[in-house]
């Protein structure tokens, strides 16, 4: 605007460097040492950045080294502060509270079934076979049993 105004091509339409001249070129002046002071603090915030950011690569990771119960604790400091995060986490709590209740809730509504059933079939033959055994070691009629095979062997 500086360079028009003292060609004479916009503006005043005079060409002169007079006083239009001179406040455009002050502006222009005043804008480019702005333009050149950002980019210093953009520069030096980039730097600080990127040490930044070695340093925190370059630390070790806390939450590898942090047990469970510091993980719930840190997890519960978050949910306090972060309202949509407590939200989150109580839908996915009472999801999974609805998937471990529902076996329960199903086997009081529909009683026994056919697995209970099989499971309480073997459980009774394994006690019937144990108790077989029992009578059978304990037995007085093993030991003349064991005589009588050792004598005619």
């Amino acid at each position: 605007a500086a360079n028009c105004e003292a060609n004479g091509t916009c503006g005043s339409r005079i060409r002169s460097v007079g006083p239009v001249y001179r406040e455009l070129a002050r502006q222009a002046e005043l804008l480019r040492k702005e333009y050149v002071a950002a980019q210093e603090q953009q520069a030096r915030l980039t730097e600080e950045n990127t040490m930044a950011l070695a340093k925190w690569r370059s630390a070790p990771n806390v939450s590898e080294q942090s047990g469970l119960l510091a993980r719930v604790q840190a997890l519960h400091q978050y949910t306090q502060l972060n309202t949509v995060a407590f939200v989150a986490w109580l839908l996915f709590f009472a999801l999974v509270l609805f998937f471990e209740l529902l076996v329960v809730l199903s086997k009081m509504v529909f009683g026994e079934t056919v697995d209970d059933e099989l499971d309480r079939i073997r459980e009774h033959i394994n006690r019937h076979q144990a108790r077989s055994y029992m009578e059978a070691v304990t037995s007085p009629v093993l030991e003349a049993r064991q005589l009588l095979e050792t004598t005619y062997a």
